[in-house]
């Protein structure tokens, strides 16, 4: 195939990363009867090694990651260079189509050939699949390299995820493709002197069964997790994944992912055994919906889980989706997200959905994402949404849920949200406008519980493209919905209250990074207020490591929520982050808490202060 004259610069600019390097076919140095002869030849003559100026390839010579970053991109720039000349055939046949139309016969032997031309490029492009999943893979593990060199990452996984879509659309079997993830997290507790101990900003401690301090504290965790997808045909896919570890269930380290005040105060679960579950299991029937176990995420203050382990990173664990077994069927588009999930973001305008919460749980029990609201367990979920595009970067979602239980006094919660989101342009930098109005009912049967002090309604402005955003929310007492809509000291999705706050992240100046927090509320029907400020700082020490520092203190005036006159939890954070790339990290933390009156530990004071230490190691394959 004859390259267009800018695929033929960008892949010339691919080889030309690495200096001293020349074009040829054959090296003095591999004979013909060599095993990798025919390989060596084939790389050579597609451009994609070179051999050095003495006329040697140097087969024995260590690569150096630079060099492995050329061949990259020079890989890359080949299948892009592809994939552009089968765009510049399909115009010149349009084109040609086009031009045969009434009076005389036409001659169509070009357009013929054209499309044989087509047809044959596109068969060859069925077998790169995994080609395009192991470039993927080895742009994340040189990713510091590629950019060093002067790669735009961001072109290249926007080409890399077009070229995957006309592989979609050909008709392109998967097959079955296993990847996965291997973690591993440990955490140590350091009690100040005559406090029993420390906790964290998740309202944990790394303590054993007797508080104490230091290596008695150990906890260490594991998780492997393993993702299977096939596709059956262009109409149907799967996949699932399985879990083995002793992160979550029954006195396992982070208990499950989703539970929060009635973590806080909870140790770490030292006594946690290996047990298997299924984290998903869902089968993809394109416009007929998706069957089985899958996530689902609507509007913060409607169904969104919060992340209840800051101090561990994983999709699992931070996707903000709940678990549902059952069913769901998009409206108005058919769109699918890399987990399998369906979301109300993408091409659908919306979902509706019906299945069970509460049988997810591990071999060793426990549920895994349990749902609680207003005190009731959640045991079965129905819901709809659907978005009202409203033209200029303006968009409406409208939101109903029906949350069922088995309580004697309350077994459903009816909640309904309305939440929109407006670009304003450019003005102060790409401005925001987002907000919402919703209700929660609670009922017994077909009588209604509660129907008063039950809305919320939120506003909030995002400027500088996010970094900078204001919010205020009002939250009324009554109002109960599996949430995220914000953590004040240890306590979450705050209700019977008035609040806002100012935001500054992601400012970046050269090495570092700010950000900075303050925010106020107070209660509607109650006494009392809180303020709560902070801030950090991020730098980069050298091109892998990064350290970050940060404070946080929320104080409780007036009996707010209850809470007794001085009650207050602040945190100081130093993190350390090493960047081994996108298929793997390394996080080192260590969090002094100092907090009075917002936790209890079991057998111990309500004032608790003290370090905690906290390390993840993550692979992922």
């Amino acid at each position: 195939m004859k390259l267009t004259l800018k695929c033929a610069v960008s892949l010339v600019l691919g080889m030309g990363i690495v200096g001293g390097a020349m074009a040829q076919n054959s090296y003095s140095d591999v004979s013909d009867a060599h095993w990798a002869a025919d390989a060596i030849k084939r790389l050579s003559l597609e451009k994609f090694i070179q051999g050095y100026p003495d006329g040697t390839f140097q087969g024995k010579r260590n690569v150096t990651r630079y060099e492995m970053a050329s061949m990259i991109y020079a890989i890359y720039a080949k299948g892009v260079c592809f994939n552009e000349e089968i765009d510049a055939k399909l115009k010149a046949l349009e084109a040609k189509i086009n031009s045969m139309s009434g009076g005389a016969p036409v001659d169509n032997s070009d357009a013929k050939a054209m499309m044989e031309g087509i047809r044959s490029d596109l068969n060859s492009m069925k077998a790169w699949k995994s080609d395009i999943d192991n470039l993927n893979r080895l742009m994340g593990s040189y990713q510091k390299e590629l950019t060093s060199l002067g790669v735009d990452l961001s072109k290249m996984k926007s080409d890399l995820a077009a070229m995957n879509a006309r592989l979609d659309k050909i008709g392109v079997a998967k097959g079955i493709r296993i990847t996965g993830d291997a973690n591993f997290f440990t955490a140590v507790g350091l009690k100040d002197r005559g406090f029993a101990t420390g906790i964290n900003q998740d309202g944990r401690y790394a303590q054993g069964n007797a508080l104490g301090a230091g290596l008695d504290t150990l906890t260490v965790l594991h998780e492997l997790g393993l993702r299977i997808q096939s596709e059956v045909d262009a109409k149907t896919a799967w996949n699932v994944d399985l879990v083995a570890g002793n992160a979550v269930g029954n006195n396992a380290g982070f208990i499950n992912q989703t539970d929060g005040a009635a973590l806080v105060g909870q140790p770490y679960g030292q006594n946690g055994n290996t047990a298997l579950y299924l984290h998903r299991a869902v089968a993809d029937l394109g416009r007929l919906g998706k069957v089985g176990r899958q996530g689902v995420s609507l509007s913060p203050y409607v169904m969104r889980r919060f992340d209840n382990t800051s101090f561990f990173a994983n999709e699992r664990y931070d996707d903000g989706k709940f678990l549902v077994d059952g069913v769901s069927v998009g409206i108005g588009g058919n769109s699918s997200d890399s987990a399998g999930d369906r979301s109300v973001a993408g091409a659908n305008k919306g979902m509706v959905f019906l299945g069970t919460v509460a049988n997810n749980a591990t071999t060793a029990g426990g549920i895994v994402q349990p749902i609680n609201v207003g005190g009731l367990g959640v045991t079965r979920v129905m819901g709809a949404t659907y978005n009202l595009g409203l033209g200029a970067g303006s968009n409406l979602g409208l939101s109903y849920v029906n949350y069922d239980g088995n309580s004697a006094l309350v077994n459903r919660f009816e909640v309904v949200g309305a939440d929109f989101t407006s670009d304003l342009g450019v003005l102060l930098g790409k401005t925001k406008l987002v907000g919402g109005y919703g209700q929660s009912i609670s009922k017994f049967g077909n009588g209604v519980v509660t129907d008063n002090d039950n809305q919320r309604l939120n506003l909030g402005l995002d400027l500088l493209g996010g970094n900078l955003r204001a919010a205020y929310h009002r939250v009324e007492a009554n109002y109960a919905a599996p949430g995220d809509w914000g953590r004040v000291g240890l306590l979450r999705n705050l209700t019977d209250v008035t609040a806002t706050q100012f935001n500054l992240g992601g400012y970046n100046y050269g090495r570092y990074g700010l950000e900075a927090n303050y925010g106020m509320g107070e209660s509607i029907n109650g006494a009392g207020e809180y303020k709560t400020y902070g801030g950090g700082v991020s730098f980069d020490l050298t091109r892998s490591w990064k350290t970050l520092l940060r404070y946080e203190n929320t104080e409780f005036d007036g009996g707010f929520q209850g809470l007794a006159a001085g009650s207050y939890a602040r945190f100081l954070t130093l993190g350390m982050m090493y960047d081994l790339g996108t298929d793997r990290a390394f996080h080192l933390w260590y969090q002094h808490g100092d907090t009075n009156g917002v936790a209890s530990v079991i057998g111990a004071p309500t004032a608790q202060k003290g370090g905690f230490i906290g390390a993840q190691y993550s692979v992922k394959f």
